[in-house]
């Protein structure tokens, strides 16, 4: 039973760890360098975006394209390992995000995000990709 805490242990904090580098790098390249932001995504990937649904890089590309510039601010990360159960032969994270975010009118917007995140080598990728701006 010891041993099975230490595995969980150590996917929990794998998860973690990648989740919040991964996060960092999201959101640098969000606000900094959106034209790249589709290269954290698979060319299969899903966004709900404030209701707009998107796929696939072209989708993504005109999509992200259209929103004004941003700044986010961070404020709560959780990250959870997915069962291989759900996603055979591959490494998967949920991460969910809380913050707010600055765009061109400068006013803070509270905003929540989820994430499915699949290991594709050393690069995570977005699979999924939820976002919410709170009223």
């Amino acid at each position: 039973m010891a041993a099975k805490q230490e595995y969980i242990k150590r996917l929990v904090e794998n998860a973690c760890r990648s989740g919040e580098e991964f996060i960092n790098l999201y959101y640098e390249t969000f606000d900094k360098r959106r034209h790249v932001l589709s290269k954290l995504y698979t060319d299969t990937s899903e966004i709900v975006w404030n209701g707009h649904h998107v796929k696939g890089f072209d989708g993504l590309n005109e999509y992200f394209a259209s929103l004004p510039a941003s700044a986010h601010h961070v404020h709560a990360v959780d990250c959870q390992p997915v069962s291989e159960k759900v996603s055979p032969g591959s490494t998967t994270i949920a991460v969910f995000v809380d913050g707010t975010v600055s765009y061109d009118d400068g006013k803070p917007k509270i905003f929540s995000q989820n994430f499915v995140l699949n290991a594709e080598g050393d690069v995570w990728k977005v699979v999924s990709d939820c976002f919410r701006i709170t009223p």
